[in-house]
């Protein structure tokens, strides 16, 4: 697979010297989203492997998907969870089910990705013991040409006190931006949307996947050659997303993600 490098100048990525917003605290990445969301202009690309449920403990989880809830109508937006972490049971609800309440009066829907694994392990195990087996967790949260990639979920101790790493890149990151939101495009493809039937898992559909991750790559490595020359000059280096799957999803046996 051939693997893409976005140039990135010194406007690509937000530090504690530049004019817009430093992401450094739990509280900043919870603004960011909250202020942000709301004000969305053409796409909201949210990909994470949980979302709290807002109880009433929890007035940052509120706060964050009365944000789902308030996005423009007009605007573009992908929810993508983890299928497993997403429908664990929390009290008397669960993540989907919270976060689906907050689409309810936008045009998105929330996307269920299940990693393939050994059948065995969804069939016979628990939740939430079944997601030894496997989650998918890539934590990426896009507003516009903006983007967050960090390890936190959107959770009440990652709003509060959990303190993780954050990069925001900003002017779509040299196509970078573009990349990850059309990858959260094709998980999304690749997932039960809540509510509706299920998407069976077979051996097609993780090459179906596979194949469009590998052309993600092709077009937007030759994309972002193309901007690398127009902005040669002013490139202070390069970021290259990698992506880590289970071999399940090459059409083989089990694995580990």
């Amino acid at each position: 697979m051939h693997l893409p490098r976005f140039p990135l100048t010194a406007f690509s990525i937000a530090t504690k010297s530049s004019s817009s917003p430093f992401i450094s605290t739990p509280t900043d990445f919870h603004q960011w989203l909250k202020l942000k969301i709301p004000l969305a202009k053409s796409r909201v690309s949210i990909s994470s492997l949980y979302v709290g449920v807002g109880s009433a403990s929890a007035p940052l989880e509120r706060e964050f998907l009365g944000a789902l809830s308030a996005a423009p109508p007009d605007v573009r937006m992908r929810v993508v969870m983890d299928y497993h972490r997403g429908r664990r049971a929390v009290g008397d609800t669960s993540s989907a089910e919270a976060v689906s309440a907050a689409l309810k009066n936008t045009s998105a829907s929330l996307h269920l990705f299940r990693v393939p694994t050994p059948a065995f392990s969804s069939l016979s195990l628990p939740s939430p013991i079944n997601e030894v087996a496997g989650v998918m967790h890539m934590k990426a949260y896009i507003i516009d040409d903006e983007m967050i990639l960090t390890g936190a979920n959107l959770s009440e101790e990652y709003f509060s006190d959990r303190l993780d790493r954050y990069v925001l890149f900003r002017d779509g990151a040299g196509g970078l931006v573009d990349f990850y939101a059309d990858l959260i495009e094709a998980m999304a493809e690749a997932s039960s949307v809540h509510g509706e039937p299920e998407t069976s898992e077979n051996d097609a559909n993780k090459r179906d996947l596979m194949r469009s991750v590998q052309e993600l790559m092709d077009t937007h490595g030759s994309r972002a050659e193309a901007t690398f020359e127009k902005i040669k000059a002013d490139t202070i280096g390069f970021a290259t997303p990698t992506i880590q799957v289970p071999t399940s999803m090459y059409g083989g046996g089990g694995g580990a993600p």
